[in-house]
């Protein structure tokens, strides 16, 4: 997953099998920042680190199956 704060909101983008595709924006730069520190934390990434890319995982149950993003 990539997430970017535009001054609209948020554009999410996912690759699968190699191909990035980006999802509908999001609307509110102020919700949009509450859910990248969110997921950061979930992550166990710096949430205070924004200038460069980080690499985390986390793995969450959906549907009675364990989904690793």
């Amino acid at each position: 997953m990539h997430l970017e704060c535009v001054p609209a909101g948020m554009v999410i983008k996912h690759r699968i099998d190699g191909v990035l595709d980006a999802l509908p924006v999001t609307h509110g730069r102020a919700v949009a920042e509450q859910v990248i520190s969110r997921l950061k934390v979930l992550s166990q990434l710096d949430i205070g680190e924004r200038r460069v890319p980080q690499d985390g995982s986390l793995r969450v149950k959906a549907q009675d199956r364990m989904i690793d993003l």
